[in-house]
């Protein structure tokens, strides 16, 4: 699904009753709608996958978060990206 929306709590309402349900699974900013007004965010348009915890199980052997899949590619080719940075592992 895609959110759009940063600075409304209906926003954060929605977010933390799907988070009861669902494991968020990934998350993809949409860089058409990159700005620093969204701030935490790096946008306000993201999509959002979703699996259900009565049927979904957690591998707490993968890093979480997990590493950023190839398929989320930029929304537009031609405008800068605006991903969440991936911490580095520590050696």
């Amino acid at each position: 699904m895609e959110l759009h929306g940063y600075d409304d709590p209906k926003i954060v309402e929605v977010i933390r009753k799907l988070k009861r349900n669902f494991y968020l699974v990934n998350l993809h900013f949409n860089n058409w709608s990159c700005t620093p007004k969204a701030a935490p965010l790096p946008a306000w348009a993201y999509q959002v996958h979703w699996v259900n915890r009565r049927i979904g199980v957690l591998d707490t052997a993968l890093p979480v978060p997990a590493p950023m899949s190839p398929l989320n590619a930029p929304d537009s080719p031609t405008w800068p990206d605006c991903q969440l940075r991936t911490p580095r592992p520590q050696p």
